[in-house]
């Protein structure tokens, strides 16, 4: 006789003996759990991909098109209190991974 333990990956086995005691509610739950999780991964791992595709030291005109503002709006976002650019004279710039983390912790608020 074959065993369950010989046919399935252990994580498998793992899954059903935890699954065992839920309702189908609850594992129709912990499904779609799963899947948002795999599926907002995926989306971030893309954005992250497509954002090194820009320099790591980004201009105005670099945020202008990541955001897909116009130029006024760009430095107007640069000039904000909180975004961390560096400043050279006259030269405003941003790090890449930087202005990525500011704009992903003000999500959903308004800058001004």
């Amino acid at each position: 006789m074959i065993q369950l333990n010989q046919v399935l990956h252990p994580n498998t086995i793992a899954v059903m003996e935890t699954l065992e005691s839920c309702s189908i509610q609850e594992i129709n739950e912990k499904i779609d759990t799963l899947f948002l999780n795999d599926f907002e991964q995926t989306e971030a791992k893309k954005a992250t991909e497509w954002l090194r595709t820009f320099p790591p030291v980004l201009q105005a005109c670099h945020v202008q098109e990541i955001m897909g503002v116009s130029g006024s709006v760009a430095y107007n976002l640069m000039h904000h209190k909180e975004c961390p650019t560096l400043k050279f004279g006259h030269r405003i710039v941003v790090p890449r991974e930087d202005f990525w983390e500011f704009v992903m912790e003000h999500r959903g608020k308004r800058l001004w």
